[in-house]
């Protein structure tokens, strides 16, 4: 899906810089400065407005807000990719156990005996003396329907972890020439924690709203607000 929206981005005429790094930005009467670190070195590049799509790590949001987002706005979901899994792959399992609660595991078949397994838990609720990747481990192997499936299964790769931020009302996602998006802004399913679908949602109402902004000239946070 990525790199459909990348060529798609393309053919609309947009250019695409890769291997590069937003640092800082700065919000002028007449536009927005965005500095980044590329192939070429440092660099600054000047736009009207600046859309932050950059995920639940955003630069962009931290610098808007000040701060990284509160640790009551995040879970953290460790997953790995198996092969040789047991049972039907038309059916996606959702566990709930007392370790993980309110998070839960997964295992959310991919093709043909592979699956994609993990646990999502808030972050505020995970014992200190846990790591997740440790508590993965530790649901996959006691959880019984887990282990069924997983009973002649192998790892393909490596286990990952990753913050997801979720939404809260509070903490503003747009600001005079600023608009964050997806994960940025912490638009996450906040029962299962999905974002691809608020991902594609928020940047087409992102795009929206940029386009009434190219055209009035308005590109203050009052005007920006239709996006949220």
């Amino acid at each position: 899906m990525d790199t459909w929206i990348l060529d798609a981005a393309r053919q609309a005429g947009a250019i695409i810089i890769e291997n590069s790094l937003v640092t800082g930005f700065q919000v002028k009467v007449d536009g927005v400065s965005v500095n980044a670190k590329t192939h070429r070195g440092n660099e600054t590049f000047k736009a009207k407005m600046l859309v932050g799509a950059d995920g639940t790590n955003s630069i962009v949001a931290n610098i808007l807000h000040g701060q990284p987002p509160p640790r009551t706005n995040r879970t953290i979901g460790v997953r790995a990719y198996f092969e040789n899994v047991a049972g039907p792959a038309d059916r996606a399992d959702m566990h709930f156990t007392s370790q993980s609660f309110p998070g839960y595991c997964w295992l959310f078949p991919t093709g043909t005996g592979q699956a994609n397994v993990g646990v999502g838990v808030l972050l505020e609720t995970l014992p200190k003396s846990n790591r997740p990747k440790d508590l993965f481990n530790e649901l996959i192997n006691s959880d019984q329907g887990l282990k069924e499936r997983l009973r002649n299964a192998k790892v393909i790769g490596k286990l990952e972890a990753w913050p997801i931020n979720t939404y809260d009302p509070n903490i503003p996602i747009v600001a005079d020439r600023v608009i964050l998006a997806g994960e940025a802004a912490g638009l996450v399913n906040p029962v299962n924690g999905e974002g691809i679908q608020y991902a594609l949602l928020s940047g087409r109402w992102a795009a929206q709203t940029a386009q009434v902004s190219l055209k009035t000239g308005d590109f203050s946070q009052k005007a920006l607000q239709t996006y949220s």
